[in-house]
């Protein structure tokens, strides 16, 4: 009598990694938890507002998400592909590797916050805060920029 023996070398895990993959995604931005700005404004409305301007025409667009994640998206999509790689070749996981992407990603974007200078404060505006960096008040905007990984535990 001849008996089969079924050895896993590691594809049970490789199907794991490969659906916790599909369910897997980092979030990067200001998050709606982030600490208020001065006046109890969220944070969150604060950043769209800096991002995509105001209704009213008073504050000007001045992109630095959509702007940071353009210029990276190259980057991120090559580290990610070589991250996920290395997932399914046993060396890491899909929470670490979204962690990696994600860490680069807001250190971008906090990183063009403080680069913008275009289009300018207004006079009064820089009289008022004593900067003319148009995207940095207290800080508060940069410091809430942060990831999050969800879906891959």
């Amino acid at each position: 009598m001849t008996a089969v023996r079924d050895i896993d070398r590691g594809w049970d895990r490789i199907k794991r990694d490969l659906a916790a993959m599909k369910k897997a995604s980092v979030k990067v931005g200001v998050q709606e938890d982030a600490p208020p700005a001065e006046g109890g404004t969220s944070m969150a409305l604060v950043a769209a507002v800096n991002e995509f301007g105001s209704d009213d025409g008073h504050v000007p667009e001045r992109s630095f998400l959509r702007s940071a994640v353009d210029a990276g998206r190259n980057r991120y999509l090559q580290d990610l592909a070589k991250l996920l790689r290395g997932v399914v070749a046993g060396r890491g996981s899909v929470h670490r590797a979204l962690s990696i992407i994600g860490a680069g990603m807001q250190g971008d974007i906090q990183k063009r916050i403080v680069d913008v200078r275009e289009p300018p404060n207004a006079e009064s505006t820089i009289e008022a805060k004593g900067s003319s960096n148009p995207l940095i008040d207290t800080g508060g905007m940069r410091q809430s920029v942060r990831y999050v990984v969800e879906g891959a535990d």
